[in-house]
């Protein structure tokens, strides 16, 4: 469907259009441009199950066509495309673009290579290592790569693998399922109902625990967590070598206790509580609760952190278990001759299994709803969190901080779209499928002079508008 983000670069689409099919927005965009020209919309996309003998994409419609134009957005749906082309002898045009960069590449059956004999150069996926992710950021996008994180951690994850535990027990039990003695993976299983268990436990059940957890997250994260790798690597730390441990690009960071005067934690508690309560099925059918709702709550919260009663404090700062929980961490710290003791793993394993079971008794069905990363959607609040988390990890870190819409683009990995690139590449593409129809002509005239010919009219293209550069050569032979 048509998000926001397709404006700018997919030529066809109006702002009245969002939300609606692409197909069936873009049908109706040529025939108004082209009343006589003829589009059928397919709201399908092209995978295995819609390909088969008796499925929309299956022989009958490729032996419909007498060449076929791509412009799909994933390896895979390429790799199937040409595989098609290649079976049913339909010449098959490629095309893709990527920010200022865009390709197409004819593939002809008989004439030219396929799509599929030749692969571009990996490209780096830009993986950021864990320890500069969790311990030494220094640059915007390390944070916001860590508050993405963030937002998954504490209302996606965990609160989808309570939903699956609460909505059918039976089946995530039966996930664990093995071949050993027991049939079953008890420590595998065990670890998770851990969690289970410490997710229903810490379940918020109203707006006001949403904001003690929302406080408690800011203060674990932001001050505690600080206060622990200042505790490990002290500002006089040394490495092996004896030079500083906090030097070049390891920025020494500092601790950010709450403070309500200060906006920028005022809206990283809000955001988290909202999203504590729309994960937990609090939130109310109105929307996000009135901004007198929250500093109310905030500060009963502020009041009872102060008393050390908050059930949203710092969970590092907390040595409360869940009795089940704590049985099983000791029995873990006795060593691995008691861990393996397929016994006592059963037993424990059972003693959670109750524990859950008293839990899961109390919460809805339909109250867990774990929440996915959606960059497009304006009120969802997750740029929100992301945006308010990123630059209070920035400011740990003495790092610049960032606005609303390059935290949207480096949290959604957005590349710019630019519009003239999706021009160019279609116009390469409508020459090459001139050439197709040329070629068909002379076929069926008998004028075409061979495969080799035919090849030698045909361009893959490749083009760089920053730079810029067009490369154009003729394609290879069939392998």
């Amino acid at each position: 469907f048509i998000e926001p983000s397709n404006l700018n670069r997919q030529l066809l689409f109006r702002q009245s259009d969002i939300g609606k099919s692409k197909a069936a927005c873009a049908a109706e965009a040529c025939h108004r441009l082209n009343p006589s020209m003829r589009v059928t919309a397919h709201q399908l996309k092209l995978a295995s199950e819609t390909t088969g003998p008796a499925s929309a994409f299956g022989e009958p419609f490729w032996r419909g066509q007498h060449a076929v134009a791509t412009a799909l957005d994933n390896v895979g749906a390429r790799l199937l495309a040409d595989e098609l082309s290649v079976r049913y002898c339909v010449p098959l045009l490629d095309s893709g673009t990527l920010g200022a960069k865009g390709s197409v590449q004819p593939s002809v059956p008989k004439v030219t290579e396929s799509y599929g004999a030749s692969a571009d150069p990996a490209e780096e996926e830009g993986e950021i290592p864990q320890c500069t992710l969790k311990t030494f950021p220094f640059a915007p996008e390390h944070c916001v790569a860590w508050a993405r994180e963030q937002l998954d951690g504490e209302f996606g994850t965990p609160v989808g693998e309570a939903m699956r535990y609460v909505c059918d027990e039976e089946a995530f039990v039966n996930q664990y399922v093995d071949d050993s003695e027991a049939g079953v993976d008890t420590e595998a299983l065990g670890d998770a109902l851990r969690r289970v268990v410490g997710t229903l436990e810490a379940r918020p059940t109203s707006y006001a625990q949403c904001v003690r957890k929302a406080l408690g997250l800011f203060t674990e994260r932001f001050d505690s967590a600080i206060g622990n790798i200042l505790h490990q690597f002290p500002a006089a730390h040394r490495d092996e070598d004896g030079l500083p441990f906090w030097r070049g690009s390891k920025h020494m960071p500092v601790r950010i206790p709450f403070s309500r005067a200060d906006p920028s934690h005022i809206a990283f508690v809000r955001a988290a509580a909202r999203l504590f309560a729309e994960s937990y099925g609090v939130l109310a059918a109105g929307g996000p609760h009135s901004l007198e709702t929250f500093h109310a709550a905030l500060e009963a919260a502020l009041l009872e952190q102060a008393s050390g009663q908050a059930n949203g404090k710092p969970r590092e700062m907390d040595p409360a278990r869940p009795p089940a929980a704590a049985a099983t961490a000791a029995s873990a710290e006795g060593g691995e001759e008691d861990k393996a003791s397929l016994s006592r793993l059963m037993a424990e394993a059972e003693a959670l299994l109750a524990h859950a079971d008293e839990l899961r008794a109390a919460v809805p069905a339909d109250s867990l709803r774990p929440l996915e990363f959606e960059k497009d959607d304006n009120g969802n609040g997750h740029v929100d969190f992301i945006l308010a988390a990123s630059n209070l990890r920035a400011g740990n870190y003495a790092i610049a901080s960032i606005d609303r819409l390059a935290c949207k683009g480096l949290a959604g990995r957005i590349v710019p779209a630019i519009a003239t690139t999706t021009a160019v590449v279609a116009s390469l593409v409508c020459f090459e499928l001139l050439k197709l129809a040329r070629a068909a002509a002379e076929r069926a005239a008998g004028r075409l002079a061979g495969a080799a010919a035919e090849r030698a009219r045909l361009r893959s293209t490749f083009v760089n508008l920053a730079l810029p550069l067009v490369a154009s050569t003729e394609p290879l032979p069939p392998t």
